[in-house]
C-alpha cells in the first residue's frame, strides 16, 4: 500500500477520460473525501451503474450535478409513461422526474453537508 505522495505522477488517475473505454464501470465507490475524487468517481458509472459515495468528505460543502443524471421529464398526464419509462430503462435513460405545470428545465445543484457527531 502506498501514501498518495508515493505514487508515481503518471500513474494518478484525475480525469475518467484517462481510462475510460466508453463503457463505464458497473460501481464506483468514493473514499477519497475530496472534491476532485468525487467529481472523478461521478463520471465513472455507466447508465444504471452505481455510484457510491462513503469518504469523509471534509473542508465545507461539495457539489454534484444531479441536473445531468435527469434524462426523461414527465408531465403529471404521462405518469403511465413515466412508470414505463422507469421499469423498461429505455436506451440514454438515467432518471426521470415529474414536472408540473408548463414543461421547464432547471439546472439546480445538490449541495452535501457532512457532520459527524464523535461520541
Amino acid at each position: 500500500m502506498l501514501a498518495p505522495d508515493q505514487v508515481a505522477p503518471q500513474l494518478k488517475l484525475t480525469e475518467w477520460s484517462q481510462l475510460d473505454n466508453g463503457c463505464g464501470v458497473d460501481v464506483a465507490i468514493e473514499t477519497s473525501g475530496t472534491q476532485g475524487g468525487l467529481t472523478l468517481a461521478g463520471q465513472m458509472p455507466h447508465e444504471h451503474g452505481v455510484l457510491s459515495i462513503v469518504g469523509f468528505h471534509q473542508g465545507g460543502l461539495h457539489q454534484v450535478d444531479m441536473a445531468s443524471l435527469i434524462t426523461h421529464r414527465f408531465g403529471l398526464d404521462q405518469v403511465d409513461d413515466a412508470f414505463r419509462a422507469l421499469s423498461a430503462k429505455p436506451t440514454g435513460f438515467i432518471k426521470a422526474t415529474m414536472v408540473f405545470g408548463k414543461p421547464r428545465v432547471f439546472a439546480f445543484r445538490v449541495t452535501l453537508r457532512v457532520t459527524v457527531d464523535l461520541c
